[in-house]
């Protein structure tokens, strides 16, 4: 039953990451539209870190980007940390620390989602934390 909801999961996070990325040309049409008005050019754009793709659109209007991650920063760089430098993660224990430079405390294996574990590079979560 858990490889099937594994399964499931990717699948959704997949169609999301589709659905997400055809949002791209109407949020440029609508950025250039607001930019060749006199009145309402933006700011700046808060953008999800989930859309990563509007780094770039706001870079082509010269609009500033803020990014709002809803986990918060710690388990951001936890889940960075450890799908860039535990490539051997898999084949350590679950009682087994693991020590970070980034982290001021030893995590484990257990501690790791395995949406960002190593090994798996068709993974989707791996594009957002790279």
């Amino acid at each position: 039953m858990e490889i099937l909801t594994i399964f499931l999961l990717r699948i959704s996070l997949s169609l999301f990451y589709y659905a997400a990325k055809q949002l791209r040309q109407p949020f440029e049409d609508v950025l250039k539209e607001m930019c060749n008005s006199d009145s309402s050019t933006p700011i700046c754009v808060t953008s999800d870190v989930f859309l990563p793709w509007t780094l770039d659109s706001c870079r082509m209007f010269n609009i500033p980007r803020i990014v709002c991650g809803g986990m918060g920063v710690l388990p951001v760089v936890i889940a960075r940390s450890v799908s860039l430098h535990v490539p051997c993660l898999p084949s350590l224990s679950n009682s087994e620390p693991i020590n970070l430079a980034s982290v001021p405390f030893p995590i484990h294996k257990n501690d790791s989602p395995g949406s960002v574990r190593p090994g798996d590079d068709n993974n989707p979560m791996r594009a957002i934390l790279a």
